[in-house]
């Protein structure tokens, strides 16, 4: 969690979140709570004596939860935004469990950079749908 100018990020991935502008960089560091798109892995066969699996992502339900197991989703607070993946983002959005307060980051921006592997490094910023 980090506030800036009052406003409150909560960071729901897994991973620190790096804002990136021209005065300079925000380091935004997980919150211990995750939001995840329901899923499971289905063993469908083998390649070449390899199990084969298919992974299936829900587009009904996302999961909130911590160390101690699931949790309700959070509480809306005023100046408070919680930090999703794009995909939680669309499921939540779909499923008219819309709030203003859910954010992705903003990795389509061609301000965003990438590391030689391809994953994000920074973003300018973050999204809502409306």
């Amino acid at each position: 969690m980090i506030n800036i100018n009052n406003v409150r990020f909560v960071n729901l991935t897994s991973h620190a979140i790096i804002i990136s502008t021209e005065r300079g960089e925000m380091v935004i560091p997980p919150s211990g709570i995750m939001a995840r798109a329901e899923h499971r892995w289905n063993h469908i066969g083998y390649f070449s004596n390899t199990p084969a699996y298919l992974y299936t992502v829900s587009k009904r339900n996302v999961i909130f939860y911590d160390t101690k197991g699931r949790m309700d989703e959070p509480p809306q607070v005023p100046g408070t935004y919680y930090i999703v993946s794009a995909q939680v983002l669309e499921i939540l959005y779909h499923n008219g469990g819309f709030r203003y307060d859910f954010i992705a980051q903003a990795t389509g921006r061609i301000e965003a950079t990438r590391k030689e592997n391809g994953k994000i490094d920074t973003v300018p910023g973050f999204y809502r749908l409306i």
